[in-house]
């Protein structure tokens, strides 16, 4: 007990001696200012003085870094200012606005940060002595980076690469793996781990020729996150162990921190839980700046998803909600889709099934957000820019090298006269023609620019208009009051292919005010996209039209009346057109259990529990074959079939499209197909129908992968 009480005075009075430390700084530093005339060390001292405060009092930093700024700016508008000193403080003010820059990208204010790495830029292009390239280009990467961390990785590629254009035409190679390592990073976490390697392998070399013991080490985290992810794990733990030596030594928290998550990551997809959890948690216990947030959430996450594969969810649960608090707080979409989605899980297997499903329907709208395939078409954009340009300045060179060869010649033949003037008209006809060609290939680059704005402003106004017809086919879609009072337990799972889809659901009760039967369908109209939704409303407005106009309540009439409307409809065109839809009609009467049905090249499953059977698992899918024609122009053209279905209690209908079955993915990726697909609704018929919703859902997702979705999917579930 003594010992204890002991250790915990000890670290009291050693916090209260860096208070003190930091404090009698502070004062020092405040006085040296006050007691200087010369501005310029007045507002390197302010930097000076923020920099040193930036790990113990925030407030304080920022409010000395905004003092030096305000200086700085007041001492440029005096006109009696000379030439010279204007020069040095435009080179001051762009260091100090830099450093801002840098502040509030750590502390999560990530807007703010880009508007003051662009005016440290501004302030280096008004300096009319010699510009600091270098400067410029550390703030073109910097502003680069902020873009990495909010996920804008076209904008990120531009600075990167803009910045590293810079660095390699004044040789300097310190800012080159600068540079360099930022696009390492951008490939490393967009999957192209070829080119990240070749990037990071760069960096690392350079900066080990240079020295630089701290970029070394932050280098050799994003090397060993490339090999990691290549399965050469040994590799990977080596470079994270010579890492944490190097933060250590050079007390460097947030790399010691950082490091620590990826030898935790390294143990985990070894599945060696209990060694990442050891690493994981060191990260929250060695977390010394509470506005280090990023560190936080990969930390909490990371802990709450090893606990989650060791089965104590209940444990994983509280730091899966810090992570996702976070995340959220600071906007960083693809931290709070990660968590969303874990949290689902683990709500699910604690048997909080509406949170889990909640959860579910955050992570598939942020997922379906974060478009990486136009991002991975503008990383490619990018490198073949970079590349042209590295090319070009290399030519360039050349061509003023092969130029002075040529002069030194011509002087050393003075006497050959006519040679001489030969040669120079020669040279200057050359030069009108290579003028005349650059004049045309400048004009051709503007034609070229202002071709591909208006390509951009004509793909935004196709976009606009289609997410606006999106708004227009969700209208005709039942909404889910409506939905809910007529059916009560159900669920309907819609993932359209593209913003609009082919595939609708429909459902409307019987106009009869005596009849309580109610009336839901599943189409697929003919493709999917803006045609297929075009095909959709004709069709959506051709079930209407049969029920509500002429009053047909048997479903195969219905499905008569609806096909004589669409082919009406594409009858006016000129053109020869064979759009339609696969359809599956019910008219359901819950009170006395009896169902109507029928199907137009789409079947109708029902499980029912197998009489006396106690097993949650003993069930029996029933499948009812539909007429094997489209509500449209077919082959042959006869009347629809009305089937007549006594139902049970606990009943569980299907109604839906091919999609589903139809998607390509798996181990061998290959189609689910309709029986694998029946097979997974056997084996969570006992479920709830929200449950039933989310682990439908669940299972499409991870047998699709990473294929591409193949088609519009509608399933609607209706239990007795």
């Amino acid at each position: 007990m003594k010992s204890r009480l002991s250790l915990i005075l000890i670290l009291f009075f050693a916090s209260q001696l860096n208070l003190i430390a930091a404090e009698t700084f502070e004062d020092s530093m405040l006085n040296v200012i006050a007691g200087s005339k010369n501005k310029l060390e007045q507002i390197k001292n302010y930097g000076i003085l923020s920099s040193e405060l930036a790990s113990n009092n925030l407030n304080k930093a920022e409010l000395y870094i905004q003092q030096g700024i305000k200086l700085c700016e007041i001492e440029l508008q005096y006109k009696s200012t000379t030439a010279a000193n204007r020069n040095k403080l435009l080179a001051i003010q762009s260091e100090i606005l830099n450093d801002y820059g840098y502040f509030l990208k750590n502390n999560s204010n990530y807007d703010k940060a880009i508007i003051y790495y662009k005016k440290s830029i501004t302030a280096q292009k008004h300096r009319t002595d010699t510009i600091d390239e270098s400067a410029i280009a550390t703030s073109l990467v910097n502003i680069g980076n902020v873009y990495n961390y909010i996920e804008d990785i076209p904008n990120a590629l531009e600075h990167f690469f803009e910045g590293a254009k810079i660095y390699d035409r004044i040789k300097d190679e310190e800012g080159i793996a600068f540079a360099y390592k930022s696009i390492a990073s951008i490939y490393e976490k967009n999957g192209n781990l070829n080119k990240a390697q070749i990037y990071i392998d760069k960096v690392v070399e350079k900066l080990k020729k240079l020295d630089i013991k701290i970029a070394v080490a932050f280098s050799l985290i994003t090397q060993s996150r490339v090999y990691n992810k290549q399965g050469k794990n040994k590799i990977a733990l080596s470079q994270l162990k010579e890492a944490l030596v190097l933060f250590e030594q050079l007390q460097k928290n947030d790399g010691v921190l950082q490091a620590n998550i990826e030898i935790g990551k390294v143990f985990e997809s070894e599945n060696k839980l209990d060694s990442a959890l050891y690493f994981y948690r060191k990260v929250i216990q060695n977390i010394d700046n509470n506005n280090d947030k990023l560190s936080m959430i990969n930390g909490n996450y990371h802990i709450a998803f090893v606990l989650y594969k060791k089965n104590e969810s209940k444990l994983a649960l509280n730091s899966a909600k810090v992570s996702y608090a976070l995340a959220k707080e600071i906007g960083l979409l693809d931290k709070i889709q990660d968590n969303a989605k874990l949290l689902g899980n683990i709500y699910s297997k604690l048997g909080n099934f509406r949170e889990a499903f909640e959860m579910q329907k955050e992570y598939e709208l942020i997922h379906d957000s974060l478009n990486k395939t136009e991002n991975d078409k503008k990383i490619i954009q990018k490198q073949f820019q970079f590349e042209y340009d590295k090319k070009a300045v290399a030519d360039s060179i050349k061509t003023t090298q092969q130029k002075q060869i040529l002069e030194i010649q011509i002087a050393k033949q003075k006497s050959q006269n006519n040679y001489l003037f030969g040669t120079i008209f020669l040279i200057a006809l050359f030069t009108f023609f290579v003028y005349n060609r650059l004049q045309i290939t400048r004009k051709q680059k503007n034609i070229i620019s202002e071709q591909k704005a208006i390509v951009d402003e004509k793909q935004k106004e196709i976009v606009d208009s289609i997410t606006y017809a999106k708004r227009i086919q969700q209208a005709i879609l039942p909404s889910k009051t409506v939905i809910d009072q007529s059916l009560k337990n159900y669920f309907v799972l819609y993932k359209p292919k593209d913003i609009v889809a082919g595939d609708f659901y429909w459902l409307t009760e019987s106009q009869n005010k005596t009849d309580d039967k109610i009336y839901v369908a599943v189409c697929d109209c003919t493709g999917h996209g803006v045609p297929g939704a075009m095909v959709s409303v004709i069709c959506n407005n051709a079930l209407n039209q049969a029920v509500i106009e002429f009053g047909e309540t048997v479903p195969g009439k219905i499905f008569d009346k609806a096909r004589t409307y669409v082919l009406e409809n594409f009858a006016k065109s000129d053109e020869i057109v064979n759009d339609g839809m696969d359809a599956s009609l019910a008219k359901i009467d819950f009170k006395n259990k009896i169902m109507w049905w029928s199907g137009a090249n789409n079947p109708l499953w029902i499980i029912r529990k197998t009489d006396g059977a106690s097993n949650k698992n003993a069930f029996n899918l029933i499948e009812i074959k539909p007429d094997k024609q489209p509500i449209g122009k077919g082959y042959e053209t006869k009347p629809f079939t009305t089937h007549e279905i006594e139902l049970q209690k606990n009943d569980t209908i299907y109604l839906l499209t091919d999609g589903f079955a139809d998607q390509f993915g798996g181990e061998k990726n290959k189609k689910m197909t309709k029986a694998k697909f029946k097979q997974f609704l056997l084996q969570t018929s006992h479920l709830s129908m929200n449950e039933q919703h989310l682990a439908l859902s669940d299972f499409y997702e991870k047998y699709k992968g990473n294929e591409e979705q193949i088609d519009d999917v509608c399933v609607v579930g209706i239990r007795v």
